[in-house]
């Protein structure tokens, strides 16, 4: 898979490729402690951290795009959403949504933006997510999106969704 198309956008957000100017924002949401808790390293990431990941792994994988989404009524950065091609066949779909952003459909419109976007530039037959067995709101939200659950790994659940391919 190559890199998918650095900026796209959904009913009410932006969505462009996260760059190293979104470090704060980024350590800043993944540092709150009801969203790390459901990592599978959870800890609360520092600045230096992200950096060196970005820069070391992110901007050599080809097979990653996260993007940060940015609100079109104001431009507040509101979550993270991220695909990564994990097999000929797969692509992993994760996220994170800032706590005033919760609950307001964004997680739903950015996660099926998402899924348009690599049907569109890839092709994958199935989308996978792991959620965490405690994140009651991630398992609604992935159920929604008519993911099954595939199998539990420790405190992880591993959702599948099979692509119908277009004719």
């Amino acid at each position: 898979m190559r890199k998918l198309p650095s900026t796209w956008e959904t009913e009410h957000m932006i969505m462009q490729e996260i760059a190293e100017s979104d470090t704060d924002f980024i350590v800043e949401l993944r540092g709150d402690p009801e969203a790390y808790r459901y990592f599978i390293l959870p800890h609360q990431i520092q600045k230096q951290e992200h950096i060196c990941w970005y820069q070391e792994r992110y901007l050599k994988d080809d097979n990653q795009s996260s993007y940060i989404a940015r609100l079109k009524s104001d431009n507040t950065s509101v979550g993270v959403f991220s695909a990564k091609h994990i097999d000929e066949n797969k692509t992993e779909i994760s996220y994170i949504l800032s706590p005033a952003a919760r609950g307001k459909g964004l997680a739903t419109e950015a996660a099926l933006g998402l899924e348009s976007l690599c049907k569109k530039y890839t092709d994958v037959s199935a989308f996978t997510a792991q959620i965490h067995i405690d994140n009651t709101p991630s398992i609604k939200l992935i159920n929604r999106l008519g993911y099954i659950q595939k199998e539990r790994v420790g405190d992880f659940i591993m959702y599948q969704k099979e692509i119908k391919k277009e004719q």
